[in-house]
């Protein structure tokens, strides 16, 4: 009688085990599922809190503006052997326009780390991206002030 009540408690014991392989199996599953996700949203959280925190700016006086000269978006870029020391202006025209535009990068204390100019030809109702690459060693930051004129 022992060795009959010893093999049906070996049964129900491996029958168990097996429960309680596969629930662990399923709740790590689960858990891995949800830690995915977890990290899915909280990359996507920092993607947006860096581009709302370093949105650039260009400073311009009402020369620029009157000259019909607005911004779309503005990204920073790099040049070869350089860092953060180009930007990507989307330019937008409300008139005709053949001039020179000056872009100046100062940094936190308002000295001048960097300057560039384009020769920009484009007519009413025109928009496209304009590349301002700056000396490799200028390097903006998102506390650098950016100055159009």
């Amino acid at each position: 009688m022992k060795p009959i009540l010893s093999i049906f408690l070996l049964l129900f014991l491996c029958f168990s085990c097996g429960k309680v392989k596969e629930k662990t199996k399923s709740a790590i599953k689960e858990g891995g599922k949800i830690v995915g996700e977890s990290v899915g949203e909280f990359s996507k959280g920092v993607t947006e809190g860096v581009e709302e925190t370093f949105q650039i700016k260009i400073n311009t006086n009402e020369n620029i503006k009157n000259k019909g000269v607005s911004f779309g978006k503005i990204t920073l870029g790099s040049t070869a052997g350089g860092r953060d020391n180009m930007l990507n202006v989307y330019l937008i025209f409300d008139l005709d326009f053949n001039d020179t535009l000056y872009l100046k990068v100062f940094d936190n204390n308002d000295l001048e780390m960097g300057r560039t100019q384009e020769i920009i030809t484009a007519k009413k109702g025109e928009a496209d991206f304009y590349e301002f690459k700056f000396n490799k060693k200028t390097n903006i930051d998102s506390d650098s002030k950016i100055f159009m004129e």
